[in-house]
């Protein structure tokens, strides 16, 4: 029952934490082509996985007060979760180049935790169980 309550925990804080910082991310400025609004992106994928987080925590609590097993559903939430980390953390990396940021190798961790993640969790769905 550990790992529900924990990954609620950690998803709520995480949707807390970053939703406010999106929040105050945005800015409103007026130039010669009129009002333009900015926001950071990274606030608002990092607020909705912990959303993700949290919903998948609570699912397991559900699941697991039922007496079902809980390992098949952790693991498809983990890799339906990093796969949408890592999509956006290769997204960002080759805009990033694109545009010449020098925020690449922030992303290029991003991506290699997230694609870890990922290749983790599909190796633990490919798996078979043994009779």
């Amino acid at each position: 029952m550990f790992l529900p309550i924990a990954l609620t925990s950690l998803g709520g804080g995480m949707f807390a934490c970053f939703l406010s910082y999106y929040i105050l991310s945005f800015e409103s400025y007026s130039d010669e082509y009129g009002t333009s609004i900015s926001f950071n992106e990274d606030y608002l994928i990092l607020f909705l996985l912990g959303l993700f987080l949290c919903c998948l925590g609570v699912f397991l609590i559900f699941r697991k007060r039922k007496g079902e097993d809980i390992k098949p559903t952790f693991n498809r939430g983990v890799f339906a979760i990093s796969c949408i980390s890592a999509i956006y953390a290769l997204f960002m990396v080759i805009k990033s180049y694109v545009k010449g940021y020098e925020l690449t190798p922030f992303y290029w961790g991003w991506l290699f935790v997230s694609a870890l993640l990922l290749v983790c969790s599909l190796a633990f769905l490919i798996q078979k169980k043994p009779d």
